[in-house]
């Protein structure tokens, strides 16, 4: 999604979007964060000896995901977002 959203853009249109940074380190390439710009760290995986809790936490993890993407998609109105 994010090289589609970036795709063409100039660097000006980054900056003027507040990528400026982002672009000066990364170019257009993914960056591990969260919408605060907050790095991901492996610091508060869980792990756990019991399979049936390992199942559970990573059920959990999927639905806070799905609801992450479904409120990126009500953020959008660009029909070839939406679709992919």
């Amino acid at each position: 999604m994010n090289y589609q959203l970036t795709e063409g853009a100039s660097v000006e249109e980054l900056e003027a979007a507040g990528l400026g940074s982002n672009y000066a380190i990364r170019e257009r390439a993914l960056f591990p964060a969260d919408a605060n710009g907050v790095p991901w760290t492996a610091a508060y995986i869980q792990a756990h000896a019991d399979p049936v809790a390992e199942l559970h936490e990573d059920m959990a993890a999927e639905q806070k995901a799905r609801t992450v993407y479904e409120n990126l998609l009500d953020l959008t109105d660009d029909l070839g977002m939406k679709m992919h």
